[in-house]
C-alpha cells in the first residue's frame, strides 16, 4: 500500500532499520535502501515513494538538499530527517519549509514507526482532500468538453451502453439530451483548403465551426459536438423546445441551419466543407446506424467533390453490411493480449449471433468472419514468437479449405476448440515462464549472495519490473523474495557455522552484509542465540561402533 525509502552512508543503520521494524504493521508494503543521496534520487526517479526516511550529515548532497529535492520533484513524498544534536537546529529550519518531521538519533524503533505513521496519515489526508467531492466535481467541470465529445464518439461507433447508465452520464456531464429523444445528425467535412494547416491549425478551424454552430443554431437547438476517427466534424441536434416541433420541422429546420453554416464557413474561414445532415432519428437507439449511413453518403456522393450538401440517410440505396460486432471495441485482439479468456468466448458468442441474425447472411459474411478471427488468432500466437500451425495441429490445415466453413455451425465449432488451445497453450507457457524465472532468480541469488541481491538488481538480471517480479516470486512459490533471500542467507550461515572454521566477519561478508554487529543481530532473529553460541553447541558426532 505504502513505499518507505531509508537513506544513510552507514549501511548497517540502513539495513537495521529496514529489515528489523515491522513496517508492515504500517501498511508499508516495500522498503528501499539507499547508502547516498544520489543513490536515492536514482530510485525516487524510478519508482513512487511515499516515505524517505533519511540522515542528515552524508558526503556529496546531505539529507537537507535531498528533502529540497524531493520538495521541489516529488511534493506528495513526505520526508523525516535523522540528525544528530549538531544540526537540531537545521533540522527545525527544514520542517518549517519540507520535512514533514525531524528525528534524533538513535533512533528508537517506536520513534521511527511513530513518526512514519504520522507522516503516512498526513499523506492519506492529502489524498483524501485530492480526491474529494468538490475537488472531483471541480475537476469534472474542466474536462467536461473532452468528456462530453468522448461519450458521443463511443456512442456514433456502436458502443453498448444500458439506457439507466447513459441517463446517467447526460445528466452528470450536463447534457440536454435523453434516451427516447428526436434529433438529427450533422456531418462537416473540411475540404483540401484545410489540407496544408498544421495539427494546431486545423484544431482551431475546427473549434471555430463549433462556435459558428452554435452561432447560426442558436437558441432553437441544443448541440452536442466531436470529432470522429475521419476527422469529420459530428454536431447532434434537438430542438430546444421538442413539444412544439414535428419531425418534418425539425428535419428543414436544421438542414437550413446547417446550408447556412456551410456557407459561413466559405466565407469567414475562406475554405469549403461539405455538409450531410442525417433524417430525424431516435436516440440513441439509430444513432450508430445513422452515423454509418452519413459516412457512407459523404463517400459515395460527395467523394471528392467540394462544398457539397447532402440531406437524408440514404436508406433506399441498402443498410451498409459490413458486421458491426466484429469490430467493437475490446476487439479480438485485444483481449487475447489481456488473456481475458471468458471475455472472448462472449465476444465470439456475439459475432455468431449476428450472423445469424443477418436476414440474408452471405458467404462473404462468413469470410469476413473467418478472416478476421483467424488473423486475430494468428496475431497473438506469432507476437508469442511460434507457428499458428505449431498451436493448433488439425485445426490449422481446415483453414487451407475454405470450404470447411460453409456454415455458422462449422465455424463456430472450429472458433471454439483453436480458443480452447490457444488458452491451454498460453496458460502452459505462462506457468513454465513463471517457473524459469524463479529458477533464474533462485540461481542469481546463490551466485552473488556476498554482493548485491536487491530486489532492483535481480530485476535487472532477470529483465522484469521490480514489483511484477516480486508478485510472480511469491505467486509461483508462496513465499516472498525479502524471506527467500534472508532465509538463504541464514541456511547458509548456519551451515558455515558448523562446516568450517571461517571467523564470524569472513561468514558475514560471505552472506552479503556489511556489518558483523548486523549480522549478529539477524542470526539471533531467526535462531535465537548467537553466531558464536550456536557454533559452540554443537557436538561433534562420534563414529557409530
Amino acid at each position: 500500500m505504502y513505499t518507505l525509502l531509508i537513506v544513510d552512508d552507514e549501511a548497517h543503520l540502513v539495513d537495521s532499520l529496514a529489515d528489523t521494524i515491522p513496517w508492515q504493521e504500517l501498511g508499508v508494503t516495500n522498503v528501499y535502501k539507499a547508502y547516498s543521496a544520489y543513490e536515492a534520487m536514482e530510485r525516487l526517479q524510478r519508482q513512487t515513494i511515499d516515505v524517505v526516511l533519511t540522515d542528515i550529515r552524508m558526503p556529496g548532497m546531505n539529507g537537507l538538499e535531498l528533502a529540497e529535492q524531493i520538495h521541489h520533484r516529488w511534493n506528495k513524498t513526505k520526508c523525516i530527517l535523522l540528525t544528530g544534536h549538531a544540526d537540531f537546529e537545521y533540522a527545525q529550519k527544514a520542517v518549517q519549509h519540507q520535512a514533514a518531521d525531524y528525528l534524533l538519533k538513535p533512533v528508537s524503533d517506536e520513534e521511527a514507526m511513530a513518526s512514519v505513521h504520522k507522516a503516512l496519515h498526513r499523506l492519506k489526508q492529502q489524498w483524501e482532500e485530492i480526491s474529494s467531492y468538490k475537488n472531483a466535481m471541480q475537476t469534472l467541470q474542466e474536462h467536461l468538453p473532452v468528456l462530453r465529445a468522448g461519450l458521443l464518439n463511443e456512442l456514433v461507433q456502436g458502443s453498448k451502453v444500458s439506457r439507466e447508465q447513459l441517463a446517467g452520464k447526460l445528466g452528470m456531464y450536463d447534457l440536454p439530451f435523453k434516451p427516447g429523444d428526436d434529433a438529427s445528425l450533422m456531418m462537416v467535412r473540411l475540404e483540401e483548403e484545410f489540407s496544408s494547416y498544421d495539427y494546431s491549425s486545423v484544431s482551431l478551424v475546427q473549434y471555430a465551426v463549433g462556435n459558428m454552430a452554435e452561432e447560426q443554431f442558436g437558441g432553437d437547438f441544443h448541440l452536442w459536438m466531436c470529432k470522429d476517427p475521419h476527422d469529420y466534424l459530428l454536431c447532434l441536434c434537438k430542438p430546444a423546445h421538442p413539444e412544439s416541433v414535428t419531425r418534418e420541422q425539425l428535419q428543414s429546420a436544421v438542414e437550413s441551419h446547417a446550408a447556412a453554416l456551410q456557407e459561413h464557413i466559405k466565407t469567414y474561414l475562406k475554405g469549403s466543407a461539405s455538409v450531410h445532415v442525417s433524417s430525424v432519428f431516435l436516440f440513441p437507439e439509430e444513432l450508430s446506424l445513422t452515423y454509418d449511413l452519413s459516412v457512407s453518403a459523404i463517400r459515395r456522393k460527395a467523394g471528392s467533390a467540394r462544398h457539397v450538401f447532402l440531406a437524408g440517410s440514404s436508406e433506399d440505396e441498402g443498410v451498409p453490411s459490413t458486421l458491426k460486432i466484429l469490430y467493437e471495441p475490446p476487439t479480438l485482439h485485444h483481449l487475447l493480449e489481456m488473456g481475458r479468456w471468458n471475455d472472448l468466448e462472449g465476444k465470439l458468442n456475439k459475432i455468431y449471433a449476428e450472423l445469424e441474425q443477418c436476414s440474408s447472411h452471405t458467404q462473404d459474411h462468413l469470410l469476413e468472419a473467418l478472416f478476421y478471427i483467424s488473423n486475430s488468432f494468428a496475431y497473438i500466437v506469432h507476437k508469442n514468437g511460434r507457428r499458428l500451425s505449431e498451436y493448433i495441429g488439425r485445426d490449422f490445415e481446415a483453414l487451407l479449405d475454405l470450404g470447411s466453413f460453409r456454415t455458422i455451425a462449422r465455424m463456430r465449432e472450429w472458433s471454439a476448440r483453436v480458443l480452447e488451445q490457444l488458452k491451454l497453450e498460453t496458460e502452459d507457457e505462462t506457468r513454465w515462464n513463471r517457473v524459469s524465472v524463479v529458477k533464474q532468480v533462485q540461481r542469481f541469488i546463490e551466485e552473488q549472495l556476498s554482493k548485491d541481491v536487491s530486489l532492483q538488481t535481480i530485476a535487472e538480471h532477470v529483465f522484469l519490473h521490480p514489483v511484477y517480479l516480486s508478485k510472480v516470486y511469491k505467486l509461483e512459490t508462496g513465499e516472498s523474495l525479502s524471506d527467500y533471500i534472508f532465509r538463504v542467507r541464514m541456511e547458509k550461515a548456519a551451515y558455515l557455522l558448523i562446516h568450517s572454521d571461517l571467523k564470524i566477519y569472513e561468514i558475514t561478508a560471505q552472506l552479503g552484509y556489511q556489518n558483523p554487529q548486523y549480522f549478529i543481530k539477524m542470526f539471533r532473529k531467526q535462531y535465537g542465540t548467537t553466531p558464536q553460541e550456536y557454533r559452540d553447541r554443537q557436538v561433534p558426532r562420534l563414529p557409530s561402533q
